[in-house]
């Protein structure tokens, strides 16, 4: 059994007094100012299917609200279940209940429904409700330009100096190898180059740092 809104209200101790627990709260409030987005997630969760049978599963306002939590803060599926049942300003947020705890498999699996048609039109709602309040006219678009840690070494100047010529050389020697006809000439400076490289990496002194780098160009 589905529903968009939890029609009674749950168990709540108030919202805690701390700013980030308040910013939720303004969240909150504007969400249940267009409960149309909760229908819209609904659709895409229940798949077509009935509503008004079997177990009771999460309401289509639960699962948008843990879908924001979740990206707001940067979770995992594992961390969004324990900070749901940790937090006391999640609890209020998510509106799940504070003996109710929901299992990593079941946020992934309801989240996961949200197709992203959907959530360009609850992006929608949202940007209305932001250009009526004068707050934003979504004239603009921002980037989360976050790093993030993988497998690759640290982006240093003279490291993708490096990268830069060492690719590109690589390039023009398949291309050579690709010509049937007279091979054209270039010069292959990786050797150098990554003489210098090692140069600027490994030298404790500016001056000699500074001469490496410009033998780079």
């Amino acid at each position: 059994m589905r529903q968009n809104r939890e029609k009674q209200l749950l168990m709540s101790t108030g919202w805690p007094d701390h700013e980030l627990s308040q910013e939720l709260q303004v969240i909150s409030d504007i969400l249940d100012s267009h409960p149309e987005i909760y229908d819209k997630a609904l659709e895409d969760i229940t798949q077509g299917k009935r509503t008004d049978r079997g177990s009771r599963g999460m309401s289509g306002e639960q699962v948008v609200r843990c879908a924001l939590l979740k990206r707001m803060h940067g979770l995992s599926y594992t961390k969004l279940s324990f900070h749901l049942a940790d937090s006391e300003s999640f609890k209020e947020f998510s509106r799940i209940g504070y003996r109710k705890r929901i299992a990593r498999s079941t946020l992934q699996d309801n989240i996961s429904r949200i197709s992203a048609r959907t959530w360009e039109s609850i992006h929608r709602v949202i940007l209305s409700h932001a250009r009526v309040q004068k707050v934003e006219n979504g004239r603009k678009v921002r980037g989360d330009c976050t790093v993030v840690e993988t497998h690759i070494h640290k982006p240093h100047d003279s490291g993708q100096l490096w990268d830069c010529v060492r690719v590109v050389t690589r390039t023009l020697v398949k291309l050579n190898q690709g010509v049937r006809t007279r091979a054209f000439m270039f010069h292959d400076h990786r050797r150098r180059a990554k003489k210098r490289y090692f140069s600027i990496v490994n030298t404790t002194k500016a001056k000699e740092r500074k001469k490496a780098y410009r033998e780079f160009e």
